[in-house]
């Protein structure tokens, strides 16, 4: 949904059965991803409040977003030409690769990070088997994720949630220059999505032969990093037990919109944020009501 990835969607001629297993592989990842960043914020927090002086709840909406828009305009300028959409990628991999080496570096120490960057920087560029390219994505989002969270306060960060949920509804379906940016950049070949195949066999193929066809699906980093970056300030400041009903509300959210769009005659593009955000709501407000 955001500038830096493509609107979750099904290839129009993908059949349901297929479409199932699509589903299974975007679970899979937005649980995996909550899960590792819960873990690593619970061993970067302490490095987050002390030595880079990042308290919780130090990042305002306004600021947020004023970064997130200002990015989107920098985003929309570098993909008019191949150069730049090359150092879109370029940049891309920097903070998946970051984010990784700081999971690393949270259980294992700097020099394991630094042999991790490096390591993972070696095969991001080796034009890697699809799976490889979703974990490395998955691990990169997961420390962006546990880095970032800590310093959001749940509301305010729910806030700016569901305004770019609405954001996402007018990029998609209005101004749809989401989906014309989506299409420039993986026509490419950058990807700035986890890849999902129709076919399991397809998890084992280069990224290189990944294309614009029924054999894909792309479900957006951001709508899939934003929920968690939630996720996460829910746990900081309200502990591991509220974090649940909040994952369980995006799991339920991220299906629902999948249940949209399978019910489409003719399977276009739609935003996967609004959906999930609504799920964040309930789950959030379950977890305020068990506390």
């Amino acid at each position: 949904m955001s500038a830096n990835q493509e609107p979750s969607t099904i290839s129009q001629k993908i059949k349901n059965k297929n479409s199932v297993f699509i589903v299974i592989q975007g679970v899979f990842y937005l649980l995996l991803i909550s899960f590792l960043s819960i873990a690593t914020a619970s061993r970067i927090d302490p490095m987050i409040n002390g030595i880079n002086g990042i308290s919780r709840g130090s990042f305002s909406s306004l600021n947020f977003l004023v970064v997130f828009f200002a990015m989107t305009l920098f985003v929309l300028f570098l993909v008019r030409s191949t150069r730049g959409s090359k150092l879109l990628g370029a940049l891309f991999a920097v903070a998946i690769l970051v984010g990784a080496s700081s999971i690393a570096d949270a259980f294992f120490g700097p020099s394991v990070g630094v042999l991790i960057f490096c390591v993972g920087a070696f095969i991001y560029y080796t034009n890697p088997p699809v799976i490889v390219f979703n974990l490395i994505v998955s691990f990169g989002l997961s420390g962006v994720a546990a880095a970032i969270g800590s310093g959001f306060n749940p509301v305010v960060l729910l806030v700016i949630l569901v305004l770019l949920s609405i954001y996402d509804v007018i990029a998609v379906y209005f101004t749809k220059h989401m989906i014309k940016l989506a299409r420039s950049l993986l026509r490419r070949k950058v990807f700035f999505a986890m890849i999902l195949p129709v076919n399991p066999a397809n998890l084992m193929s280069r990224i290189s032969k990944v294309s614009i066809r029924p054999d894909y699906a792309f479900l957006g980093t951001g709508d899939l990093v934003l929920p968690v970056l939630f996720l996460v300030s829910v746990v900081s400041t309200q502990g591991i037990r509220s974090a649940m009903p909040v994952v369980i509300g995006a799991v339920v959210g991220f299906l629902f919109m999948n249940v949209l769009f399978l019910k489409q005659k003719l399977r276009r593009p739609m935003p996967a944020l609004p959906p999930i955000v609504a799920g964040l709501i309930v789950g959030y407000a379950f977890a305020l009501f068990i506390r």
